[in-house]
């Protein structure tokens, strides 16, 4: 966030020389600011900005590691394979043909899932929310203990194809 800021400003103070530099340009050189100090100023205030911006203040999401705490150890799972866990638990489940699965946090750096599912025409949605809702929390509660906070899971829409 406070990278964005600071490209902001930059951006700003790109604007801020440029209009500076076109002023001086049709006042002539009546300023004792030379049009060539200027130019220098926005090239090297426009070079922070696209450093600024290009770095990697905000990594993937997908890789951001996710700490769990064994008895004895600490062990790091991406969002990556958080993810394709869930996909697997859930593609042993007949009643769903697709599967969209995001991963959220609480403050406290705790899992929420929020799973989205297509399902066939016909499913029982009470059932097949409950049957997925247990059993990723099953699953997860054996890979990453107490950091899974919530299973949320909704159901997207409905197809007529089996797979």
């Amino acid at each position: 966030m406070a990278r964005r800021i600071l490209a902001i400003l930059f951006t700003l103070a790109i604007i801020v020389l440029s209009v500076s530099e076109g002023v001086l340009w049709v006042m002539g050189s009546t300023v004792m600011v030379s049009p060539y100090l200027l130019n220098i100023a926005v090239f090297i205030v426009a070079l922070l900005t696209l450093i600024m911006l290009l770095g990697d203040g905000q990594k993937n999401h997908r890789h951001k590691k996710i700490f769990v705490k064994n008895d004895s150890d600490t062990i790091a799972i991406t969002e990556e394979a958080i993810i394709q866990l869930a996909k697997n638990t859930l593609g042993k489940i007949n009643d769903i043909n697709n599967t969209v699965v995001r991963v959220g946090y609480t403050k406290d750096e705790k899992i929420i899932l929020e799973i989205g599912l297509t399902l066939e025409v016909g499913s029982n949605i009470v059932k097949v929310t409950e049957h997925v809702s247990k059993q990723i929390k099953e699953v997860f509660e054996s890979t990453v203990g107490d950091n899974l906070e919530d299973v949320k899971v909704t159901v997207n829409g409905f197809t007529n194809y089996s797979k």
